[in-house]
Formats: C-alpha cells, sequence, structure tokens
C-alpha cells in the first residue's frame, strides 16, 4: 500500500506538470500553487528514494543504469532552473518586483518546463519495467497475463500515435528550441485535449525509451546465447 501511494503521488506530480503548462487558462495564482505543489511532491520523491542515491557509486553501470543516471542529472537540471525561475517569476506567493530580465526568465522557465516534461517521461521509460515490478508486487499479482500484456501495448501503441500528432499540434519541437510560435490554444472550447496532448506525448517519448531498451536487451541476450553455444 505504501509503495502504491508513492507511486500515485509520483504519477500527481508528472500531471501537475502538465497542468503547469496551462498558464493562461488557469492563471498566474493557480499556476504558483500547482508548481508549488509539485515541488513538495518531487521533494518527497527525493527523500522516499534517499537509499537509491546512497547506492549511487555502487554496482556495475550498464549502458541502461548509465543514461538512466545521465536523465536524472538532466532532469535535475531542468528542475533547478524551473524552481529558480519561479522564484524570479512570482508574483502572488513570493511577491518579488520584476527582474530587469523577466523576459529571459519566463523564456528560461518555458524552457526547463517543457524539457522537464521530456526527460520525466524519459525516466519513466527507462524504469518501466521496474515500476511495474514494484507496482505488481505491491497489488501480489505474480504472473502477468498474456492477453493483459498485448493490450496494454496495444493502448499505449495508440496513445503513442496519437502523441506524434500531438507533437506538431502542440509545435514541441519549436518550445524546446526556443522557436517562437503562434499555437495559441483555445482552453474554453479544448482544454480536456490540451491535456491529453502532453500525457500522451509523455506515453510516446517513455514508450520510446521503454522499447528500445527491449530490443537492445534481447539482441544483447540473443548474442550471449549464440556465444554460448
Amino acid at each position: 500500500m505504501i509503495l502504491i501511494s508513492r507511486l500515485a503521488l509520483d504519477l500527481l506530480a508528472a500531471v501537475l506538470l502538465v497542468a503547469g503548462l496551462a498558464y493562461w487558462w488557469l492563471g498566474n495564482l493557480a499556476h504558483e500553487l500547482i508548481g508549488t505543489a509539485m515541488f513538495v511532491l518531487i521533494i518527497a520523491h527525493n527523500v522516499f528514494n534517499r537509499q537509491v542515491w546512497a547506492r549511487a557509486r555502487a554496482g556495475h553501470y550498464d549502458r541502461q543504469r548509465s543514461l538512466n543516471g545521465i536523465v536524472i542529472m538532466l532532469l535535475a537540471g531542468a528542475m533547478t532552473t524551473l524552481l529558480a525561475t519561479s522564484i524570479m517569476l512570482s508574483r502572488d506567493l513570493i511577491g518579488l518586483k520584476a527582474a530587469a530580465n523577466v523576459s529571459t526568465a519566463r523564456q528560461m522557465h518555458s524552457l526547463a518546463a517543457y524539457w522537464g516534461l521530456v526527460f520525466v517521461a524519459l525516466h519513466i521509460g527507462i524504469r518501466w519495467r521496474v515500476v511495474m515490478l514494484a507496482l505488481r508486487n505491491a497489488i501480489g499479482l505474480t504472473v502477468a497475463s498474456g492477453l493483459w500484456l498485448w493490450a496494454l501495448r496495444a493502448v499505449t501503441f495508440g496513445i503513442a500515435l496519437h502523441g506524434i500528432r500531438a507533437c506538431t499540434e502542440l509545435a514541441l519541437s519549436d518550445k524546446l528550441l526556443l522557436i517562437p510560435s503562434l499555437d495559441l490554444w483555445d482552453f474554453n472550447e479544448a482544454a480536456a485535449r490540451f491535456f491529453v496532448n502532453h500525457l500522451s506525448i509523455m506515453v510516446l517519448i517513455g514508450a520510446l525509451a521503454h522499447y528500445t531498451f527491449e530490443v537492445v536487451a534481447n539482441r544483447k541476450r540473443g548474442s550471449m546465447n549464440g556465444v554460448a553455444r
């Protein structure tokens, strides 16, 4: 039950990150409250996983573990930038006077948020097998049904296909490269679609990371079996 609660809090933090991107719909106060709640959950996540940090230097670093470590460092950098610019730009919770470089701070804030979205998805995708194993153990499911497994894969594939379309619809590449775009979202008509698009992009990135490592791992096991023979 504790593990499920921790996973639920991590999922909530990811959802809050997406919600924070809907600034023009929620307004500044709601945006700052959502951001504050997200950072509280991030702190809780690191406290819960303090033993993982303690073991960071121990053991063998294979390709997957090394890449996950790089992604975590990049994610930490994005979140640190997001927090620093949040303090600089805060008007309601902290009430600081606008800095002279407020325009640059806003650009960096937006850039860190979208790259944070990418890094969170990559982190989840790389660790997906571990997350699912922990979840199955927590709920007492020892054997995964083949039918359910393929059903989940089909659902993931469908969401990922929508994520490809959403990348274009939201001009994600422009946002990641700080290229000005004219994608003005009408939240009055399609607020739900905004959240679905961002979450589907996270599923797309996470699925690409997960299945890429699955293919690499299967090829490695196949080559090792060939050598053994």
